[in-house]
C-alpha cells in the first residue's frame, strides 16, 4: 500500500468513556483497565503512572480491546488516607488521562446475617439493632482480630471485657469506654393485664412480658405499688430485673403466683414497676356461677333464655325462683356441668291481663331468683324481666 493510501484510512481513536476511578479498601488490591478503539486500524501505546503505588501490567500494549491489570500497593498508607493520582496513555488514536482516587479504609468484619462493620460506630449501630447477636460477635475469636488490625489502641481493656461472665453488659461497657451510650428502653408489653381467679383456684400462676429495646445494661429493681392484696398474696419470681432474662429478641418473662385466699376484694389492682414504666394488674374474683337473662323485655307468651356459666371446676347444682307464677319453668333444680340455657315462657292469665288493661299499665316487672352453693360459698342473684303487651 502506497504512502498516500495510508491516509485514507480512518485512524485510531482511544475511548475515553472512563476518566476517573474511586476505590475504598483496607489494604492493596487489584485491578483492570480496558483500552478500545473508537477508531479505524489497530491503537497501540503506552500507560504510565504518576505514583510509585501503581503500577500496570502490561506498560505497552496493542489491540482494539486490550485488558490492562493495575496493581495498588497502600503499604504506605494509613487508615482514613486518601491517594489522588492519575495515569497517562499515549497512543497513535490520542491520549487520555485516567483518575485515581483511593480511600484507605478500616478491614469489614461480616455477621451472618451478611452486615458490614467497618468501624467501632457500625458495631454500636449493630447491637443496638442486635444486642444478643452483638454479644456473641464481641466475644469471637475474629472480633477481636479485626478490632486489632482497625489499630485499636485498648486491647486490653477489650481483653478485660471479655472476662466480665454478663455478655450484654461487657458490650455495653465497651461501648460506653469508647463514647457510644445507648441506655435501654424498658416497656411492659401489656400495660394493662387482667386476671380472673375462678372460685376453686387456690394459687394462680401467671407470667409479666416485658421487651427491651437498645443496647443498655438492664439491672433494675421492680416495685409492687398499691398492693391490695394482703400479707404477700401476689409474689413475683424475682425482685430485680436484669440483662440476662432477656432473649435474642429483647424479651423477658417475670412469673408470679398469687394466693387466692388473701383477696381483699372481688376486684384488686395492683400497680408494678420499673424504673418510669408501670402496669397495672387487675385481679378479678369470680362468682362461683354467671348469670344473664337473654332478653330483659318479653310480651306475652314469649319465650327465651336464662343463660348460666359455671365457674367452678366440677357440676354445681342451681335453684331457679321466679317471683311470679306466669313466668314457667319445666323444672326449678337444675345440675350444670359448664354452660347451660335455661328455657321459660311467659303465660300471662286472661284475668291479669284485663287488670293490667283496665289500670292501663302497658307493662309489669317481676324477678327471677337464682340461687347456687360450692364449697360453701354462696351465690345469689335476682334477674329483673319486664312484660308487656302494647
Amino acid at each position: 500500500m502506497d504512502f498516500k493510501k495510508k491516509f485514507d484510512q480512518p485512524l485510531p481513536i482511544i475511548n475515553k468513556d472512563i476518566d476517573k476511578l474511586y476505590f475504598e479498601s483496607p489494604g492493596s488490591f487489584r485491578g483492570q483497565l480496558t483500552v478500545k478503539n473508537d477508531g479505524g486500524g489497530v491503537i497501540a501505546g503506552r500507560v504510565m503512572s504518576n505514583s510509585s503505588a501503581i503500577t500496570f501490567d502490561p506498560e505497552e500494549f496493542s489491540g482494539n480491546d486490550s485488558e490492562i491489570l493495575f496493581h495498588i500497593d497502600t503499604s504506605m498508607y494509613n487508615i482514613g488516607d486518601i491517594l489522588k493520582t492519575s495515569a497517562v496513555m499515549i497512543t497513535n488514536g490520542g491520549e487520555h488521562i485516567v483518575e485515581f482516587d483511593i480511600k484507605i479504609v478500616p478491614p469489614a468484619i461480616e455477621t451472618k446475617e451478611g452486615t458490614k462493620i467497618v468501624s467501632l460506630n457500625g458495631f454500636f449501630e449493630y447491637a443496638n439493632e442486635q444486642p444478643a447477636k452483638a454479644s456473641q460477635l464481641f466475644r469471637s475469636h475474629e472480633f477481636s482480630i479485626w478490632l486489632h488490625s482497625t489499630g485499636y489502641e485498648y486491647m486490653d481493656f477489650y481483653e478485660r471485657m471479655l472476662k466480665d461472665l454478663e455478655r450484654e453488659r461487657a458490650v455495653f461497657n465497651f461501648l460506653t469506654f469508647n463514647g457510644y451510650k445507648k441506655k435501654s428502653i424498658i416497656a411492659f408489653k401489656n400495660p394493662q393485664m387482667v386476671i380472673k381467679i375462678a372460685p376453686y383456684m387456690d394459687v394462680y400462676k401467671g407470667s409479666i412480658n416485658i421487651v427491651k429495646h437498645g443496647i443498655g445494661y438492664v439491672d433494675e429493681q421492680i416495685f409492687i405499688k398499691n398492693n391490695v392484696i394482703n400479707d404477700g398474696g401476689l409474689q413475683l419470681e424475682y425482685d430485680r430485673l436484669i440483662d440476662s432474662y432477656f432473649n435474642e429478641n429483647g424479651e423477658a418473662q417475670i412469673n408470679f403466683l398469687i394466693e387466692t385466699d388473701k383477696l381483699k376484694a372481688k376486684r384488686n389492682t395492683v400497680i408494678i414497676s420499673i424504673e418510669e414504666e408501670k402496669m397495672e394488674l387487675i385481679v378479678q374474683k369470680l362468682d362461683i356461677i354467671e348469670v344473664s337473662l337473654e332478653k330483659e323485655f318479653l310480651q306475652l307468651k314469649e319465650s327465651s333464655y336464662i343463660r348460666i356459666k359455671n365457674n367452678c371446676n366440677s357440676p354445681i347444682s342451681v335453684d331457679i325462683s321466679p317471683k311470679d307464677g306466669f313466668v314457667k319453668l319445666e323444672n326449678n333444680k337444675f345440675d350444670i356441668k359448664e354452660r347451660a340455657k335455661i328455657p321459660f315462657r311467659i303465660e300471662l292469665s286472661t284475668m291479669h291481663t284485663a287488670q293490667y288493661t283496665l289500670v292501663r299499665q302497658p307493662e309489669v316487672t317481676t324477678e327471677i331468683s337464682v340461687n347456687a352453693e360450692f364449697n360453701n360459698n354462696l351465690f345469689t342473684k335476682k334477674l329483673n324481666l319486664i312484660i308487656g303487651w302494647f
